[in-house]
């Protein structure tokens, strides 16, 4: 059986004057090219992404740190080419992949570009969104029978809200108990009838994989200790400075290929067109759920032997550029009677006192029949990307 698994890049980069302007490996007549430490070339680099996340491996960030002098000035399609030679190293190969960038300027001449690029390194570019495709595959053993090798690449679409409304089209991906904090399940509608310009869907083909929520928020730089509950009301409240993420939702066969930094970069891209200085988000670390009785404090501090979080999902913003701030303790708080515990979980809590429960970050503490459980998270900072 053959192994087929896709990655999805992103990359973007501001315009600088007098760099040169360089889209898959083509340079492109024009005052102002991308603003980094390579070339700039933000074709190549999301493909780099794409196929580095495709085989499992870390993503361009890591590989080529933006910290390296050697890397100054780096020819990017000579990146991509040492991340693939990585990649087929570990027994992959290439099935197919697409390219895409989309910019305010310059108007191409598309044929000449994909010319150009396809002598140098088999781009192709259209005026869509700044990302990049991989599709690769692990040839599969002989085994002496037959068998049908099938394949469904991905066709991702991202669109706002407001594009079109895709309202009851994923699955619950957080347990139960989750949707009874009432400051969120109260304001939760108005993100979608008030602000559904910042507000995302992501298709594959017909078939809705991904969402994410974002607020526009009064920030004065402060980490909330409140976290989620603050952004739906004081933060809500005032005229809006920066963008709050609320959450990211990807169905489980689409995880692991990159679209989580794909959808944080795109909100970093909705707060720039809206005039907003930052993106903040109460973070909710994948793996706290199973250390619940480790204080949120002591576990954003711990991080792996290459110094990056131990979490993947604060992990996964600190390689796009995120920073943690600070705990956010109190972010959510649900409370219940005992019954209504016992149907949101499946358990049973005979007796008052503190109850490790599946899938919560802290443990549930009961009193006199009543359980209350509150959520840590951890704030974090992105800047902000712009085409």
């Amino acid at each position: 059986m053959t192994d087929y698994r896709v990655g999805t890049g992103f990359d973007a980069h501001a315009f600088e004057d007098g760099v040169p302007l360089v889209l898959g490996g083509v340079q492109i007549e024009h005052p102002r090219g991308m603003a980094g430490h390579s070339d700039g070339d933000v074709l190549a680099h999301a493909l780099t992404d794409a196929v580095l996340g495709a085989a499992g491996m870390e993503d361009i960030g890591a590989l080529f740190p933006s910290g390296d002098p050697a890397l100054e000035g780096a020819d990017s399609i000579e990146l991509l080419r040492e991340a693939w030679r990585r990649v087929r190293e570990a027994g992959w190969e290439l099935a197919n992949r697409r390219g895409a960038a989309a910019c305010a300027a310059p108007r191409c001449d598309a044929g000449a570009a994909r010319r150009g690029a396809g002598r140098r390194a088999g781009a192709r570019r259209r005026a869509r969104d700044d990302d990049g495709r991989a599709r690769i595959h692990r040839p599969p053993r002989r085994s002496g029978g037959t068998g049908r090798r099938t394949a469904a690449p991905m066709k991702l679409r991202i669109l706002t809200h407001a594009e079109k409304d895709l309202s009851g089209t994923m699955p619950s991906l957080f347990p139960a108990f989750m949707e009874h904090d009432p400051i969120v399940s109260t304001f939760w509608p108005r993100l979608y009838e008030v602000y559904a310009d910042f507000q995302l869907w992501v298709l594959d083909g017909k078939e809705t994989v991904a969402s994410a929520c974002t607020l526009p928020v009064t920030w004065d730089g402060l980490a909330e200790p409140r976290g989620l509950d603050w952004a739906m009301t004081n933060g809500a409240a005032g005229a809006p400075t920066t963008l709050c993420a609320v959450v990211v939702n990807i169905v489980p066969s689409h995880r692991g290929t990159g679209l989580a930094g794909v959808l944080l970069r795109r909100m970093t891209s909705i707060a720039a067109a809206h005039g907003l200085d930052s993106l903040i988000a109460p973070v909710r670390p994948t793996w706290k759920e199973h250390y619940p009785l480790t204080p949120i404090e002591r576990y954003l501090r711990w991080r792996r032997e290459d110094g990056l979080p131990y979490d993947p999902w604060l992990r996964t913003h600190e390689r796009i550029g995120g920073t943690i701030l600070d705990p956010a303790p109190r972010s959510m708080a649900i409370t219940g009677l005992r019954e209504e515990w016992e149907e949101w979980t499946g358990l049973q809590f005979p007796e008052d006192g503190d109850y490790v429960v599946p899938r919560a970050l802290a443990p549930v503490r009961f009193e006199n029949g009543q359980g209350r459980y509150v959520e840590p998270n951890v704030w974090m900072r992105h800047p902000l990307y712009e085409d």
